[in-house]
C-alpha cells in the first residue's frame, strides 16, 4: 500500500522508495559513527559498561535492599552499548559501504536499522535474578530488556530469557577501562571492523 504524505512534502518524499533510501542513509551514518563499523564505537562505551557491570554485582550482594539504579541518555550514549552487546550484530559491512545495492536481500532485510533499535524513549533494562539451581546458594542470573522486550545475551534465545551474569561480563569485559588510551596515536585495531 501506498503511503500518502501532504502536499507541502510531495515535492521532497514522493515516492516510499525514496523514505527507505533517507532511512537506510541514516542507518548507514550510525552503523560507522556510533555502531559496529569500528571497534573504537563500542569501545568508547567502557565507561559505562564498568559501571553497569559494577551495578549488577552490586545488586547480587545487596539483594535484599537494592531496587535499581536509572539512568538516562541519548542514543549516541546508547547505539555504543547496545553495539558491545551485541544486539543487532549479523550484517555484513558491504551492504553500509559506499555503492551498495540498495534493493538488494541484504539491505533490505538488514538487523541494523536505527528506526527500531533506537526510536525515540529508546531503553535498555538489565534485571538481576537470584535463582536457587540444584544448591542451597542462589545462582545470579540477568536478563536484558530492550524497550521493554525481553532479548537474549547468551547465545540462542530460550524461553526464560534469563542468562548467567558471566555472559554479560563476558560482553562488557571485567577490566579496567583506560577511556583515555582509546584514541591515542598509533593504535593498530582503531580502524578495524567490530564484526
Amino acid at each position: 500500500a501506498s503511503k500518502t504524505f501532504p502536499d507541502y512534502c510531495s515535492h521532497y518524499f514522493d515516492t516510499e522508495e525514496i523514505v527507505s533510501v533517507l532511512e537506510y542513509l541514516d542507518d548507514a551514518q550510525a552503523y560507522w559513527l556510533k555502531g559496529p563499523g569500528f571497534v573504537l564505537n563500542s569501545d568508547m562505551s567502557c565507561i559505562l559498561a564498568d559501571e553497569i557491570v559494577q551495578m549488577v554485582r552490586s545488586g547480587n550482594k545487596n539483594a535484599d535492599t537494592f531496587r535499581g539504579v536509572f539512568r538516562f541518555a541519548h542514543a549516541e550514549t546508547l547505539l555504543p552499548i547496545i553495539t558491545k552487546l551485541e544486539l543487532f550484530k549479523g550484517d555484513s559491512e558491504d551492504i553500509f559501504k559506499a555503492g551498495a545495492d540498495l534493493n538488494s536481500p541484504e539491505v533490505k532485510n538488514r538487523r541494523w536499522r536505527t528506526s527500531a533499535i533506537s526510536p525515540k524513549a529508546t531503553n535498555l533494562i538489565f534485571e538481576v535474578h537470584s535463582c536457587f539451581v540444584e544448591s542451597e546458594t542462589p545462582k545470579q542470573f540477568i536478563r536484558l530488556l530492550h524497550n521493554e522486550r525481553p532479548i537474549s545475551i547468551c547465545g540462542e534465545p530460550d524461553s526464560s530469557m534469563l542468562c548467567p551474569i558471566e555472559s554479560l561480563e563476558n560482553l562488557l569485559g571485567t577490566e579496567r577501562c583506560d577511556f583515555e588510551g582509546l584514541c591515542q596515536a598509533g593504535r593498530s585495531d582503531i580502524n578495524q571492523d567490530a564484526q
